[in-house]
């Protein structure tokens, strides 16, 4: 049937309510399998179970932010228990992605479907208050955002308007000027990016239209956004909803319909299958991948990704949105659709 199937974005609402309603379906299809259950795992926070939490964000100095749908932005100061909004500034309060710099500075995108979007913000005081940070960004609806942290570039991938190509577009100052840098990027429709060390970028594509459908798959740069060469060989025609660099230099990237792929050289290989949409992928300095699933929760792989175990106990929202870690401590965090923020009991550390 060509390159056509129906998809969705990453973390962000632009496409969401349409995706899940559709998706909603699609949860009978198939069992996850022989999953095994683990001890307790998860513990609530007050974090805000009112809004969709699309994206979590650590700083150094061990903040913890939240990008919502509608909420805009929360900020815990005590380990993820208690939350505080803090959107002095922030014009747009759906917020789709967070990135924040070594030097602690916090950069916010947003967009929806329902509400449009508003380009990148920035907070240099901890949160307290945002200044949009737009020249140059002349697509205003962000999806996803990547630091290269040791060539300080800004990456942010947006959805495509009629009026305003998306794509990807780079920042190599701190968000104050931006350059579209999408050449040989024949989607613009991006969902998530990630950048390896030495500065690698990859893109991954994707799109859902009421009447139509689009195929999606990966993109990488080695020259930082100058030009982008598709990467497809094993991958299905799916959106490219997830997308991680880890500790130990592996490229993963997981789809809409599940899959879980490992860049080899320039192809894919399929290495496990969800059955459920994943949304988010994170490790931690042991290797250990955790994937964020809409309506399975939480699983973990401790034997790079060969084999996958359920950490849901606790978790009593199980359409988990984003993820995040904590270096110090390994302590891990989800955002969910409606039971706001939880936090694991235990580091994901092993000592």
């Amino acid at each position: 049937m060509g390159r056509h199937t129906v998809i969705s974005p990453r973390r962000c609402l632009m496409t969401r309510r349409l995706m899940l309603a559709w998706y909603a379906l699609a949860l009978v299809l198939a069992p996850l399998g022989t999953l095994s259950a683990q001890e307790a795992f998860w513990q609530t926070t007050s974090g805000p179970a009112r809004y969709p939490v699309q994206a979590l964000a650590i700083s150094p100095d061990g903040l913890i932010f939240a990008g919502t749908d509608g909420g805009g932005i929360f900020r815990s100061d005590d380990g993820g228990m208690t939350w505080i909004q803090t959107n002095q500034g922030l014009t747009h309060p759906y917020v789709s992605s967070l990135a924040i710099d070594p030097e602690g500075r916090i950069f916010a995108g947003t967009g929806s479907l329902s509400a449009g979007g508003s380009g990148v913000f920035r907070s240099d005081d901890r949160g307290e208050t945002w200044t949009a940070v737009n020249t140059g960004l002349w697509n205003p609806h962000v999806v996803c955002l990547a630091l290269d942290r040791a060539n300080g570039i800004l990456y942010a991938g947006t959805w495509n308007l009629p009026k305003n190509p998306g794509g990807v577009f780079r920042s190599t100052d701190g968000g104050r000027t931006w350059v579209r840098a999408s050449n040989g990027l024949k989607n613009p429709y991006v969902l998530s990016l990630a950048v390896t060390p030495n500065g690698d970028v990859y893109a991954g594509t994707g799109a859902l239209r009421p009447f139509g459908a689009f195929g999606g798959s990966v993109f990488r740069s080695t020259d930082q956004g100058a030009s982008w060469t598709e990467i497809s060989a094993g991958m299905d025609d799916v959106p490219v909803t997830a997308l991680l660099v880890t500790p130990q230099g592996q490229v993963l990237a997981g789809t809409l319909n599940g899959d879980l792929y490992r860049l080899l050289g320039r192809s894919w290989v399929r290495f496990f299958q969800f059955n459920a949409l994943v949304l988010a992928l994170i490790a931690n300095e042991q290797g250990h991948i955790f994937a964020a699933t809409y309506g399975f929760g939480v699983f973990r792989s401790t034997d790079g990704g060969r084999t996958w175990t359920e950490m849901n106990v606790g978790l009593t929202d199980l359409y988990v949105l984003s993820l995040a870690l904590k270096p110090d401590d390994g302590t891990l965090f989800a955002g969910t659709s409606a039971g706001g923020i939880f936090r694991s009991v235990a580091s994901t550390l092993e000592r």
